[in-house]
C-alpha cells in the first residue's frame, strides 16, 4: 500500500468518525425538534449527520480493512467496491434531504415534522439512495457514479446555500450551526466540482493526490463543525443562546 493510499484510507475514517461526533453532540444540543427555528436546525443536523457520520464510518472503515488486510485487486476490495455507490449515494441523498429540511424550515418558516416523521424520512432516504447506487453498477465501469454524487451534490450546496442566506438575514439560524453548515455546503461544492471532472476523464477505480488534497480540506472542515457543535453544546449548557451570523459580525 503506497503513502497516498494509506493517507486517504485514515482520512475518509477520521472524517467519517467526526462528523459522527458532530451529529451526535447536535443532538444533545437539541434533543427534539422543539418550538423554535434554530432548535429545530440544529436537530435536523443532529439526526442527519448522526447517521451519515456512522454509515461512513462503517464504510471507511471497510475499505481501510479491504485494502490493509487483503489489497488491491483482491475479492475483498472488489467487494468493498461493489458497495461503495450504495453507501456513497446513501449518504448523499440523506444529505440532500436535509437541505431539502432546511429550506422548508428556514426559507419557507414551516415547523419540523414530528420526530417519527423525521425519522422515517432519514431512513427512507438511505434505503432511496442504496438503490441509486445499486442501479449504477460497477464502480470501476466508468464516472457514472460521480455524475450521480456531483448532481447530488450540486443540489444539495445550493439549497443549503439559500438556507443559510435566509437564515443570517432573519437571525434564524446561530452562527455556529451557520458557520458549520456553510463550510460543509462548500466543501460539498468544491468536491462536486472534482467529482464532475472524474466523471469527465473517466474512472479507473485508482488513487490519485487530488483526491488526497480533497480529503484533507473534508478533514479540516469536519473538525470545525466539531468544534461548532462542542461550543454549542456548552453555550447551551450555561443557559445562553448564540446570536445569528450578522449580530455576531456587529459585535
Amino acid at each position: 500500500m503506497d503513502l497516498v493510499v494509506a493517507q486517504i484510507l485514515v482520512l475518509q475514517v477520521a472524517v467519517a468518525a467526526l462528523t459522527l461526533g458532530f451529529g451526535l453532540l447536535a443532538l444533545r444540543v437539541a434533543p427534539g425538534p422543539g418550538t423554535s427555528t434554530r432548535t429545530g436546525a440544529w436537530y435536523l443536523a443532529g439526526i442527519t449527520f448522526t447517521l451519515d457520520g456512522l454509515l461512513g464510518t462503517v464504510h471507511a472503515s471497510a475499505g481501510a480493512a479491504a485494502m490493509a488486510i487483503a489489497g488491491r485487486g483482491t475479492p475483498f476490495y472488489l467487494e468493498y467496491l461493489r458497495w461503495t455507490p450504495l453507501g456513497d449515494d446513501a449518504r448523499t441523498l440523506l444529505v440532500l434531504g436535509f437541505a431539502v429540511g432546511l429550506v422548508w424550515l428556514v426559507l419557507l418558516e414551516r415547523p419540523v415534522p414530528a420526530r417519527r416523521v423525521v425519522l422515517g424520512s432519514a431512513a427512507g432516504l438511505v434505503v432511496a439512495g442504496a438503490m441509486v447506487g445499486l442501479a449504477e453498477g460497477p464502480l470501476e465501469q466508468g464516472g457514472v457514479h460521480f455524475s450521480v454524487l456531483s448532481l447530488l451534490g450540486a443540489v444539495m450546496g445550493l439549497l443549503m446555500f439559500v438556507a443559510l442566506y435566509r437564515g443570517m438575514l432573519r437571525g434564524t439560524v446561530d452562527w455556529l450551526l451557520w458557520t458549520a453548515l456553510a463550510l460543509y455546503a462548500a466543501h460539498q461544492a468544491l468536491s462536486s466540482n472534482f467529482q464532475t471532472a472524474l466523471a469527465w476523464a473517466g474512472y479507473t477505480g485508482g488513487w490519485s493526490p487530488p483526491v488526497l488534497g480533497i480529503m484533507w480540506s473534508a478533514m479540516v472542515v469536519a473538525c470545525v463543525m466539531l468544534a461548532c457543535s462542542m461550543r454549542r453544546l456548552a453555550i447551551a449548557r450555561a443557559g445562553g443562546d448564540p446570536p445569528g451570523l450578522l449580530e455576531r459580525l456587529r459585535g
